[in-house]
């Protein structure tokens, strides 16, 4: 099986960015993998406009099914309030007089908010979402959730978007923060013995310090994972095959905890391809031509 990887397409932000996602996708089309991964930052904004443009892509090149594509949100995708503020255009003046506004949005959104987001993203890719194993009991947003694959393959989707209690202690809307009970419990689905288990999340897990060094500690401590530590050792005591993130825009392929191979395709200059076969894993690193 042949897997493709994208991630933080940010549609939406500008139009010479949109012309690069088009031929993406139609580049990954010519090339005929047999599953579509996007792990967040589908849009730039959240709105439903940029969404509606992308299934439109993604109908037109074979890839809008639920056999063929799996999507997760980013924070661009779910706290619309903020960015449509702070990443919109060039007039710095206009922004900072929707200051106080964005401030107000951010002190009051709260579970309810979240999960209203959450549910608006599930339902705009509802048809790529179809014959899930979910926690669930009702047709809410599945999150977490297992997507069983030919060859014994399975996806199994976690959400690391939410920060408890509320966003107020995430101004810049892009800290990130993981449910690790209902993640245990996702992957010790008993449907998920003997299968290669590949997990999907949209924040990185590079360690702080790493990141710090590279982009400064600002940008770490704004893009981390508020709980990874614990989530690292979580993903140690169940076995995973592999990581597919994005969020830190690069382009990469690591390790954490107990050599847990990790695949960072939040460098849109280029993506991953992966092969599964048997087991065993290959990942290789293309670039738009």
């Amino acid at each position: 099986m042949r897997l493709a990887h994208l991630s933080d397409l940010h549609l939406g932000l500008s139009p010479g960015r949109d012309a690069l996602i088009v031929r993406r996708i139609e580049e990954l089309a010519a090339l005929r993998p047999d599953h579509l991964v996007i792990s967040g930052d589908l849009s730039q904004h959240g709105r439903e406009s940029e969404w509606s443009t992308l299934r439109t892509l993604l109908h037109q090149n074979g890839w809008f099914d639920p056999a063929r594509l799996t999507v997760i949100p980013g924070n661009h995708d779910l706290f619309s309030f903020f960015f449509e503020d702070f990443h919109s255009g060039s007039d710095l003046y206009a922004q900072w007089r929707r200051l106080p506004r964005t401030a107000r949005g951010i002190y009051r959104y709260g579970r309810e908010e979240y999960h209203q987001d959450l549910e608006r993203f599930h339902q705009a890719f509802a048809g790529s979402s179809r014959d899930h194993l979910t926690l669930q009991e009702t047709g809410a947003a599945p999150f977490p959730f297992i997507k069983l694959m030919q060859e014994n393959i399975a996806l199994i989707a976690i959400e690391s978007n939410r920060l408890l209690p509320q966003l107020r202690s995430n101004t810049a809307c892009s800290k990130g923060w993981v449910d690790l009970e209902s993640t245990a419990h996702i992957l010790g689905h008993p449907a998920l013995q003997n299968r290669t288990r590949i997990l999907l999340l949209h924040h990185h897990l590079v360690p702080e310090r790493l990141v710090a060094q590279r982009k400064g500690r600002r940008f770490a401590t704004m893009t981390r994972i508020v709980n990874r530590a614990e989530l690292v050792e979580l993903l140690g005591s169940f076995r995973i095959d592999l990581v597919l993130h994005g969020h830190y825009h690069e382009h990469e392929v690591y390790q954490i905890g107990a050599a847990i191979p990790v695949v960072n395709s939040g460098g849109f200059g280029r993506w991953h391809l992966i092969e599964i076969e048997n087991a065993s894993i290959t990942i290789h690193s293309l670039e738009s031509e």
